[in-house]
């Protein structure tokens, strides 16, 4: 895993980076990417680990708590 972590104040565009990233990568045919909410991606990660390991590359947004990140981080990096 070789993340990338966006740090800025509300309304700094962080969100809007990443859908600027997504709608580029969807021009490439062979990669698998998913989108999705840090919440969001908390409960997958329980429930369907073989779906996210499928993706090339994984964009997360609101990531928002520090407890969430760590979380997401251990979980993601044993992928």
């Amino acid at each position: 895993m070789n993340p990338v972590v966006i740090v800025g104040p509300p309304g700094a565009g962080k969100s809007h980076l990443l859908s600027a990233i997504y709608f580029e990568l969807r021009k490439q045919p062979d990669v698998e990417i998913r989108g999705t909410s840090a919440d969001r991606l908390v409960d997958l990660v329980g429930d369907a680990r073989a779906e996210i390991a499928r993706y090339d590359v994984l964009l997360i947004d609101d990531l928002r708590n520090a407890a969430t990140f760590a979380y997401l981080a251990e979980t993601l990096t044993a992928f």
